[in-house]
């Protein structure tokens, strides 16, 4: 996670960075999606980010390994502040892991085919019991 974090310094404005260490500081707007962290696609992490810039709160997904990263806030500017803000959270330990949930949950994801000519966007939904997918 160190050198993610390091990326996203060296990639980030000066202005965003500021903005996300300030956001950072507010552990409670920010919280952990997935109820068991086994269930991880890939090292995806994902959060919601609830701001003063609208009521609903942004989704944003981290790929620590990968050293990338989302955010569906719509910012031209990449990474956005919502995004170093998480990634400073989980970092410092400051977000609240999920709780054990019991039962299952539907999730539902996005895969682009790039393979096909043209490519085709599919939806994934699938059931998450306790015991994994």
């Amino acid at each position: 996670m160190e050198d993610f974090i390091r990326a996203l310094k060296e990639e980030a404005l000066p202005g965003i960075w500021s903005r996300g260490v300030q956001l950072s500081r507010s552990p409670k707007s920010i919280e952990q999606l997935g109820a068991l962290a086994q269930n991880s696609i890939s090292g995806e992490l994902k959060f919601k980010i609830q701001t003063t810039e609208r009521m609903v709160a942004f989704q944003v997904t981290l790929w620590p390994d990968d050293g990338d990263s989302h955010c569906n806030c719509g910012s031209k500017i990449e990474p956005c502040h919502h995004i170093v803000a998480v990634a400073l959270a989980y970092q410092s330990g400051q977000i609240e892991k999920p709780e054990l949930r019991v039962g299952a949950t539907l999730t539902y994801s996005w895969i682009l085919d790039q393979k096909q000519n043209p490519p085709v966007l599919s939806l994934k939904r699938e059931i998450v019991s306790n015991e994994g997918r």
